[in-house]
């Protein structure tokens, strides 16, 4: 979790900078990229990163009630004003995402204490 998380992070401050361009297409094209790569040169965690990618874009795909029919890129720029927009909310929902995890983490800890 903490390398996506990381990884998020690094792209959150500087969008442009990583991506091109502000756009939650070019967030899209860079993760089909950073996973190709991953799996091609057999990165040890590469399934690690990829199943939690994969459980942020299932909750956010289930938040939004969407199906599997549309890109989850597409469903977050359905409810936002723009590619930029989305990008941000992206980021929102990724945040919360992150923060109901380490939530459930925690009570975890404590009620195992």
């Amino acid at each position: 979790m903490e390398d996506l998380y990381k990884t998020l992070q690094t792209i959150k401050q500087h969008p442009t900078v990583r991506l091109g361009k502000h756009s939650i297409f070019h967030l899209e094209a860079f993760f089909f990229g950073y996973y190709y790569m991953m799996r091609h040169l057999e990165m040890p965690y590469y399934m690690e990163n990829f199943k939690e990618f994969d459980n942020l874009i299932r909750w956010i795909r289930n938040k939004y009630d969407a199906g599997k029919n549309r890109s989850w890129a597409s469903v977050i720029l359905f409810y936002s004003e723009d590619e930029r927009d989305a990008l941000d909310n992206f980021f929102e929902l990724s945040d919360e995402f992150f923060a109901q995890k380490n939530n459930f983490q925690n009570q975890n800890i404590d009620n195992k204490q």
